[in-house]
């Protein structure tokens, strides 16, 4: 089990309190492919190695649970905070393989789970269906040639 946190807005209400919400990621997995990778396959953001908290349990070994880059202030609304850039140039053949895997993730409908304080992150998406959530959601969106979306 996982020892239950204190949170609190400011450190000066409460000093042994975390002031930010820690999340988790999980090995990606797809319901096309049969493969799943750790979140590092993808060249998606890394969380810096000094800025690691992890512990790691025998759950967390076994099901590819790493810290993650994002972080959430508690009490706190913030909207789409940048993380990190990646740009990949044409010149180079080790950023357009990471630019291709990345691509062949979002076709095959690759999906990120995220542990946001010891729960599962749930995701809605009211254009594919209003009344339920998954644990799981796309890592890109995948356009057909026939110029329509495909959608998880």
């Amino acid at each position: 089990g996982f020892e239950p946190k204190q949170y609190s807005q400011y450190l000066r209400d409460c000093p042994r309190c975390k002031t930010q919400v820690e999340v988790f990621v999980h090995r990606l997995d797809s319901v096309v492919s049969s493969l799943s990778y750790d979140y590092s396959y993808f060249d998606f953001c890394e969380v810096k190695e000094n800025e690691s908290s992890l512990t790691e349990n025998f759950e967390q070994v076994l099901f590819g649970i790493r810290p993650s880059p994002y972080t959430f202030k508690f009490l706190r609304n913030e909207e789409c905070k940048q993380i990190c850039i990646k740009n990949y140039s044409t010149n180079d053949s080790n950023q357009q393989k990471l630019l291709k895997r990345l691509m062949k993730g979002s076709k095959l409908n690759y999906q990120q789970r995220w542990t946001v304080d010891n729960m599962p992150f749930c995701y809605k998406d009211d254009r594919i269906d209003s009344e339920n959530c998954s644990y799981g959601f796309p890592i890109g969106g995948y356009i057909t040639k026939s110029g329509l979306a495909k959608h998880s």
